[in-house]
């Protein structure tokens, strides 16, 4: 596969590597539990990782920066509390953004990937777990892996909540009204981020915005607009020691404390709970 810029990738399926353990980037830990292992990495800004396969399914969240996933299927971005499903075999090659990656991947062995495949439907295919119940949950397994002296009996139930939610196919490509809606709405506080006024710019009624975005992407632009300041405000706070009052309004919040019961809601942790894990 040739080396592009994410978005233009031309795919050739004749060159995969299979790797049986994330082999790229940083590891800064790994834990053991039953069928599985969590892994801590970080990848540095714009590290490359040519086409590959994994010989276990996979799960990835970001908890900071940025990467985007490169398949036979499309191009998936994964920002701040985005989480990737790959099953084992997923040919694919990765790119980091500018502020690197920070990421908690839970390896799947084969028995175990099976199993989930058969009774929930996890692993069937290359997805894009919406809504804040997957980061929160990867977030909460990695607590529960590093402090519980059995977490074993944790990680099958786990797994099978992230089967449970709603997922969009990894590399699907959206409504270009919907694609130019969710720019507006990922672009800084200074921006008009109304849905009226969004809505009017891309030519629909807001009420036909919010059907077509939500049928899209799985949640309504307000939604989005919400978990979009909660990954800056998480890019923020793992990537520096700026106060979190000014970490809030950065990202678009009318103060630390609307920040902390945001935050929590998308990601289970309050702010200052989430700089500590993302900076251990």
């Amino acid at each position: 596969m040739a080396r592009n810029q994410p978005g233009g990738f031309p795919y050739n399926h004749s060159v995969a590597t299979v790797l049986s353990q994330i082999t790229q980037g940083k590891k800064l830990a790994s834990l053991p539990a039953r069928g599985a292992r969590v892994h801590r990495v970080s990848y540095a800004p714009g590290h490359f990782m040519p086409e590959h396969a994994h010989e276990t399914a996979n799960v990835t969240v970001v908890v900071a920066g940025g990467m985007a996933d490169l398949s036979e299927s499309g191009t998936q971005r994964c920002e701040a509390l985005g989480v990737l499903v790959k099953p084992s075999g997923s040919v694919h090659e990765s790119v980091c953004g500018d502020r690197g990656a920070h990421t908690i991947v839970v390896e799947v062995e084969g028995a175990l990937e099976r199993s989930l495949r058969r009774r929930c439907g996890l692993f069937d295919r290359e997805v894009w777990l919406t809504g804040g119940d997957a980061p929160r949950l990867v977030l909460q397994l990695w607590e529960r892996v590093r402090t519980d002296p059995d977490p074993d009996a944790a990680l099958e139930p786990w797994l099978e909540q992230l089967g449970a939610l709603k997922a969009i196919p990894a590399g699907r490509e959206l409504d270009p009204r919907v694609g130019a809606a969710a720019s507006m709405l990922s672009a800084g506080p200074d921006q008009d981020q109304s849905v009226e006024g969004i809505a009017r710019r891309v030519g629909l009624h807001p009420v036909s915005l919010t059907r077509l975005f939500r049928a899209q992407t799985g949640c309504s632009p307000s939604e989005f607009r919400r978990r979009q300041r909660v990954r800056r405000a998480a890019d923020g706070l793992a990537g520096g020691q700026a106060p979190i009052a000014r970490v809030a309004l950065e990202a678009g919040f009318s103060d630390q404390s609307h920040l902390t019961r945001e935050f929590r809601r998308e990601a289970g942790f309050s702010p200052r709970r989430f700089r500590l894990l993302a900076s251990a």
